[in-house]
């Protein structure tokens, strides 16, 4: 049997996924979160790598959702009885009762070996703290930050002439491996 994901996210990782996820006829839908990242405090930042996926999932033929908030998750999950979520480029804790909703769990890629480099732009800092390798990491959603169970995780080395969009490039790679 295989298990139909529904895939939140606004990033071109988020495509990236969508399209892998396609090929393996694995894809029941995709909620697509705002270009307006805004957390807890109310800081709101732009996501320039924002992807608005609406056109990608009508050529498709995906479900598409527009997510302005979680409740649109649960909306999602309601129409596509998704048994497995997969977050990819989201920026907000999601609550509990929203990860119950998911019989096989609710997961998430992020672009550091976890639990180093929790939170935003972990990429950014991997080149700031002069690292010299860095990864990618798929985990279970809890309810802190980044810091779930960690289901997988691949290292990659940080060329020293690597610029932020090299380090990107190679984490989607190495996310769809």
């Amino acid at each position: 049997m295989v298990h139909k994901i529904l895939l939140i996210g606004s990033t071109d990782l988020t495509l990236r996924i969508a399209e892998f996820l396609y090929s393996k006829d694995m894809l029941s839908g995709i909620v697509n979160t705002n270009e307006i990242i805004k957390n807890k405090s109310g800081y709101t930042q732009k996501n320039y790598r924002y992807q608005d996926l609406k056109e990608w999932c009508e050529k498709k033929k995906v479900r598409f959702f527009r997510g302005l908030g979680q409740e649109d998750i649960v909306i999602a999950q309601n129409a596509t009885h998704s048994s497995i979520a997969l977050l990819a480029g989201v920026h907000n804790i999601i609550k509990k009762n929203i990860m119950d909703k998911f019989p096989l769990g609710m997961f998430a890629i992020h672009a550091s070996l976890l639990p180093y480099l929790r939170g935003w732009s972990p990429l950014n800092w991997a080149i700031l703290l002069g690292l010299k390798e860095t990864g990618v990491s798929l985990f279970k959603v809890s309810s802190g930050m980044d810091d779930g169970p960690i289901v997988y995780q691949h290292k990659f080395i940080i060329a020293s002439d690597a610029y932020i969009e090299d380090l990107i490039e190679i984490s989607h790679k190495e996310t769809i491996k």
